[in-house]
């Protein structure tokens, strides 16, 4: 019996690369969501399927944070399909997502093991990870929030 070939595969990539990629995959569909809005006749404009993906472009209208040099080292480890398919939006939004949420608990592990921070003190350096960190996770959950209504939804 021939041995099942898994779904995915574990490749490792630096921070700023995973992060810029999830931001290029965010921007993709939030142009995509616009253009379809674009086009779509005037009598559906105000429809639900119209208001979800305007309302999903916009949240995904995000420029890119700034990268800390401190974390220019940092690995991540991502999961890619091993076979490539055409992927819907929501499965593309869902890449996105789980890019960033990898980054953010590569970014605390970096955090929890910075040296020379102490319980009370915080370096430049670990509060430009934090607030990283933190607009990673609130880009994550603006994501997550993305509806992607179908032809007839």
């Amino acid at each position: 019996m021939a041995k099942r070939q898994p779904k995915f595969q574990n490749v490792e990539t630096n921070l700023a690369d995973a992060i810029s990629e999830a931001f290029s995959n965010m921007n993709e569909l939030s142009q995509e969501c616009r253009e379809v809005c674009d086009n779509m006749p005037e009598s559906l404009q105000s429809s639900a399927r119209y208001e979800a993906l305007d309302n999903s472009a916009s949240e995904l209208e995000k420029d890119e944070p700034d990268f800390p040099d401190a974390l220019q080292e940092v690995k991540v480890t991502l999961q890619r399909p091993t076979k490539m398919r055409k992927q819907s939006r929501r499965d593309r939004a869902e890449e996105a997502e789980g890019i960033l949420r990898n980054c953010i608990d590569a970014i605390q592990e970096w955090i929890d093991d910075a040296p020379g921070t102490g319980v009370d003190t915080t370096d430049a350096r670990e509060e430009a990870a934090q607030e990283l960190r933190d607009a990673c996770e609130e880009l994550a959950d603006a994501i997550g929030n993305c509806e992607f209504p179908g032809m007839y939804g």
